[in-house]
């Protein structure tokens, strides 16, 4: 007989192994130094960001913690409400000077009579004429007078009349009466203003 070569058979998964040895892909040093570097960068901006935000979280509640403590003392709260009395107070008299202010705003629109006023109309009272009483009302001031002589009450409408400062001045006659053996002249003068001076 002759003898055949016999051939050892194939160990397939021996070969199987060492073809995934080849195709395996092999790893450069420095790209997985690189890497590995890269990942530790990460790591620490990681650490570095986490570790800001514990710093922030801590100041911000040291903050809260110092309001909270300032918003609960008494002598706080105190001063906060006499800090409302205050403003409370500070919008009347606000309210109050706006007040005043309009009403200044009337007067100086208003025509006012003034003591040079007075002083104008008793300047042209005639010799022997006394002027007793003066009223003011709507723009118009009455003056009650005496005179002891009976042209005295013509003769001082004619003044106030003739001095250019009265828009009307009103005359309606006198009344003689007798005093103490004397005769006296009583009669009233309305002067208009035309603007006040």
């Amino acid at each position: 007989m002759a003898r055949a070569n016999i051939k050892n058979d194939m160990d397939f998964f021996e070969a199987l192994r060492l073809r995934q040895q080849d195709t395996k892909p092999k790893g450069h040093p420095v790209r997985t130094a690189l890497i590995a570097v890269a990942a530790l960068a990460l790591l620490g901006l990681a650490a570095d960001w986490a570790w800001n935000l514990h710093l922030e979280n801590t100041e911000l509640d040291s903050g809260i913690a110092e309001t909270e403590a300032y918003l609960n003392d008494e002598s706080n709260i105190s001063a906060a409400g006499e800090t409302e009395t205050v403003a409370g107070q500070t919008a009347t008299l606000e309210e109050y000077n706006s007040q005043c202010d309009l009403y200044r705003g009337y007067l100086e629109g208003t025509d006012r009579l003034g003591s040079g006023h007075f002083d104008t109309i008793s300047g042209l009272a005639p010799e022997g004429t006394t002027i007793t009483l003066y009223e003011y009302a709507e723009g118009a001031v009455t003056i009650s007078c005496v005179s002891d002589n009976k042209d005295g009450p013509a003769e001082y409408a004619e003044n106030l009349t003739s001095s250019g400062k009265f828009a009307d001045v009103g005359y309606a006659g006198f009344t003689a009466v007798s005093q103490g053996g004397a005769v006296v002249y009583t009669y009233t003068i309305t002067c208009r203003y035309g603007g006040l001076d």
